[in-house]
């Protein structure tokens, strides 16, 4: 139903005309049982000719920001899609514009949805935004932080598309609110750009919340679940409530149905009134739902269950009240985590970066909060913290108590006092090097306070932001370096300065200087492999290297890509031995482990198993396993973890002691366990981190190599090699070592009786002589050991031998052709520029033997093609093809299997 109103509504000091399409109240009626679901569009706004009955080409009603200067264009004008629409036009700065405010109720929360274009926007965002106001003169542009919702924010070439504000409820007190259109810079504005704006719509539905039993939805292992829901808004008792665990794959872990207990809230037309001004709520506008709503009431409902104990990983919880005869249901959402039973190592590596000080967490809880994540240091703007804490006292508790749990403290400067902020070039954006390169009586003033206090506490000092560069030119860094530490240490105490830096300039840090750390940074995050070419090349002598982990962004990227991302990146810090991990805003709806509210992302549980697993470990180097599964080998104390990809079809075989803890990047324990002498890992989706303390037994494995690990295709002739053992146990040995090679190859002696010394090591010769069929390419090798080094051991060893040339490759390809052959085609490359002379010959069972000839063939690639009739025939057939040098020794045997074809 349609309620126009065309004479002034006052509100507050400023008076508004309402309009027909201004505010649209529309009462969905059910039918069938004599039900009703209550849902309204209050707000549309499409930009047409009955939003600009003056035709200045701006929309009646709607307001512009003040903040941004009114040389940006602005005007409706007509779209290609659907009409009219508001197009801002760049030239420089921005623009922002509201809505008229439309009425709220706290029983219902409101959803902003509007389609967006945009064109040749790089540094300025179009988005939208939701507003509550307490009174409607208020300016939208002044409501704080919590009464503010927005949407993701769009830049680049974007055709139209819609966008939306998560459906949000106003606090009791709100009694308005307004929808924002803008298209604002992010730092320097560009010139020129256009973001277009349409149908903006506010639909109002009826609320429901969801909670569960534990603070910032964090339980261990061990703690006992339950959730809670309640619903605002209803029109009808009676209605079942359905819970259901998703888990990071979204698949059911648990579901539940449970009826929504009601009450009575009020009858609909006096909760509808509520909704609109007086002079809104005319006789026509109650009449119009007579007569199904006049006798309905309106109910508030809940529902909770008694979950029970989850294995550890990320969980959403999912809530929903289907509302009978209606296509909608009321939905909610919210994410829980479950973490093993474990604490930090105080050696770990593993910070977080808290720009905004203590928030969301109160100052009084961060330390246990803290405690359980998984870091052993934490940095901590110390001006800001000292400004908003309630005294210098509190401020000390905190530093205490972070000590109290192992978590060292680096200071942070960089938020300094506005009179210090006022003595630099750029008050509004300051940079550290200006202030600490100038006189030392400016800035210490500020700083020996903070000294005095926390010197003997605190003994890592970060000077400037994370994303503070100022200090990468700044001339004559090392003196200035030098002097600020001074002027901080002069009370006596040790102290480590540090400060950001970035990756295109890290050859520019010399091998001694005057501060001890660098935070490296780079916006937009660097990519896996530009990570470890960076850290490859970095200086192992200049400052300790502190990595700043920022993770892909939730608005581009899937939450399956950002996970993988995330563990890959900080095993590659682990595998360069970063100093320091750093998450720089663990509270950011976009990049964070949890949202700004508080609730965990997927990404938190597995930083924290990540945290847990290798905290203080150094790169020992991968380990040849069976099925070739990628992974890494770290010490850990007296221990050792390995992080373990399985991610084919088949299960991996380790062989690394007893007392192993294996878990997935979750934090789920392997099924079953291990055995006494052996570990299977089941093919798995994610990595398996496994920690154990037997680090001689790993150390063992990962010394037996083959001396030479290639052989020249020269058959017939023996070749010398020799198996390289060391005993990295602090006792004697005795091994057997058992050589189990591909069974045509002749091997001299296969079985080593081995004595070693403590930490000794050994050399065992031995020759192969390669028969004339052996095969090409990488060839597998077990060796079995049987070992008493203080206790008896059983385990295999697995290592690959080449056979090829290194300076000659030969490709092979198979396919069915259009006349029904098969065609072979050989590729010889060669990477010498010597000129080589071969014989080719292709063996197909039952089938003719045929032969191609190269002849001269210098550096690069020979192509030559076998053709095999009624090719058809031989798909899973086993062929072969021999390649032999002419008036040379070496020999190309090349096996393989044709395929099955469609």
């Amino acid at each position: 139903m349609l309620a126009t109103v065309g004479e002034p509504l006052s509100m507050g000091t400023r008076e508004f005309w309402f309009l027909p399409k201004l505010l649209i109240v529309v009462v969905l009626l059910g039918v069938a049982n004599d039900t009703l679901a209550l849902e309204h569009t209050v707000l549309f706004c499409d930009f047409e000719q009955e939003w600009d009955v003056n035709y200045d080409r701006l929309p009646d009603h709607w307001t512009r920001d003040h903040r941004y200067p009114r040389y940006v264009p602005a005007y409706t004008e007509p779209t290609e899609v659907s009409g009219e629409a508001l197009a801002i036009r760049l030239n420089g700065g921005g623009a922002i514009f509201y809505s008229p405010p439309f009425p709220v109720h706290h029983q219902f929360e409101y959803e902003v949805r509007a389609d967006v274009s945009t064109t040749g926007l790089s540094r300025n965002r179009a988005f939208l935004s939701l507003r509550f106001l307490k009174a409607a003169g208020q300016n939208p542009g002044e409501i704080p932080p919590e009464d503010v919702t927005e949407s993701r924010r769009l830049n680049g070439e974007v055709d139209w598309i819609e966008v939306t504000v998560t459906p949000t409820s106003p606090r009791e007190e709100m009694r308005f609110a307004v929808v924002g259109l803008h298209l604002e810079p992010e730092g320097r504005s560009d010139l020129e750009g256009v973001a277009s704006f349409d149908n903006v719509r506010v639909d109002l539905r009826p609320r429901i919340e969801l909670a569960v039993s534990a603070p910032w939805g964090i339980y261990e292992e061990s703690d006992e679940i339950s959730i809670h829901c309640q619903a605002f808004g209803l029109m009808q008792e009676d209605l079942p409530l359905k819970f259901k665990i998703v888990d990071f794959s979204r698949d059911t872990a648990q579901a539940h149905e449970t009826p929504l207990i009601t009450r009575t809230v009020g009858v609909a037309p006096e909760v509808l009134q509520q909704l609109v001004p007086a002079s809104l709520a005319t006789e026509t506008a109650v009449r119009a739902v007579e007569p199904a709503l006049n006798t309905k009431k309106v109910f508030q409902g809940s529902g909770s269950w008694n979950v029970g104990r989850l294995p550890p990983g990320f969980y959403r919880v999912v809530a929903e009240i289907e509302l009978p005869d209606s296509d909608y249901s009321l939905r909610r959402e919210t994410g829980l985590t479950v973490l093993q039973n474990a604490k930090a190592s105080p050696r770990g590596g593993f910070t977080w970066s808290l720009p905004q000080g203590t928030d969301p967490v109160p100052l009084r809880e961060l330390p246990s909060f803290l405690s359980r994540m998984g870091i052993n240091a934490v940095k901590l703007p110390m001006w800001r913290a000292r400004r908003e804490a309630e005294s210098e006292d509190e401020l000390a508790w905190l530093v205490d108590r972070l000590l109290d749990q192992q978590i060292n403290v680096i200071g942070v400067l960089d938020q300094p006092p506005d009179e210090v902020k006022a003595l630099l070039p750029v008050p509004e954006s300051p940079h550290m090097a200006d202030l600490f390169a100038g006189p030392v009586s400016v800035w210490f003033p500020h700083v020996e306070p903070l000294m005095t206090r926390f010197g003997l506490r605190i003994r890592w000092w970060q000077l400037g932001g994370d994303e503070d560069f100022s200090f990468v030119r700044l001339p004559g860094l090392d003196a200035v370096i030098g002097r600020v530490a001074r002027s901080m240490t002069q009370f006596g105490q040790q102290i480590h300065l540090g400060f950001a830096w970035t990756w295109p300039q890290q050859d520019a840090l010399s091998e001694n200087t005057s501060w001890s750390f660098n935070i490296w940074n780079a916006q937009p995050p660097l990519t896996v492999e530009e990570l470890d070419s960076h850290l490859h090349r970095a200086v192992e002598s200049a400052p300790e290297k502190w990595v700043m982990i920022t993770p892909l962004a939730s608005d581009e990227h899937s939450a399956e890509s950002r996970v993988r991302d995330f563990i890959e990146r900080i095993v590659v810090c682990k595998r360069r031995n970063v100093g320091h991990i750093v998450i720089p805003q663990p509270f950011d709806d976009r990049i964070g482990l949890f949202h700004s509210s508080g609730t965990p992302t997927e990404l938190l549980p597995v930083w924290r198993t990540l945290a847990l697993a290798l905290a203080g470990a150094e790169h020992l180097g991968p380990l040849e396993l069976a099925s070739h599964s990628r992974n890494e080998a770290f010490r850990q104390n007296e221990g050792f973890c390995m992080v373990v990809w399985n991610e084919g079809s088949e299960e991996e075989t380790l062989f690394l002691g007893e007392d192993l803890e294996v878990r997935d990047v979750w934090g789920r324990s392997l099924p079953g366990g291990s055995e006494e002498q052996s570990l299977r890992l089941p093919p798995h989706k994610w990595p398996w981190l496994i920690n154990g303390k037997n680090l001689p037994l790993l150390q063992w494995q990962r010394a037996l190599q083959f001396e030479k690990s290639h052989l020249p295709s020269v058959l017939g002739t023996p070749h010398e090699n020799a198996l390289l053992v060391e005993n990295p146990f602090p006792v004697p040995a005795q091994a057997t070592l058992k050589l189990s090679l591909p069974d045509s190859w002749d091997v001299n002696q296969t079985i080593f009786q081995l004595q070693l010394p403590p930490r000794g090591s050994h050399r065992q010769p031995f020759s192969i002589r390669l028969p004339r069929d052996a095969q090409v390419g990488r060839q597998r090798v077990r060796v079995d050991v049987t070992l008493h080094a203080g206790a008896p051991y059983h385990f295999q060893a697995f290592r690959d031998i080449s056979v090829g040339s290194q300076d000659l490759v030969v490709e092979v390809e198979a396919d069915l052709n259009e006349r029904g052959e098969l065609e072979v085609e050989q590729r010889l490359i060669n990477h010498t520029d010597e000129f080589v002379d071969f014989n080719g010959e292709l063996y197909a069972p039952g089938r003719r033997r045929l032969m191609v000839f190269v002849r001269g063939h210098g550096q690069g690639v020979d192509t030559r093609t076998y053709f095999v009739e009624n090719g058809r025939e031989l798909a899973g057939e086993t062929l072969w093809l021999r390649i032999e040098e002419q008036n040379g020794s070496r020999v190309f045997n090349h096996r393989f299997q044709v395929p099955e074809f469609d």
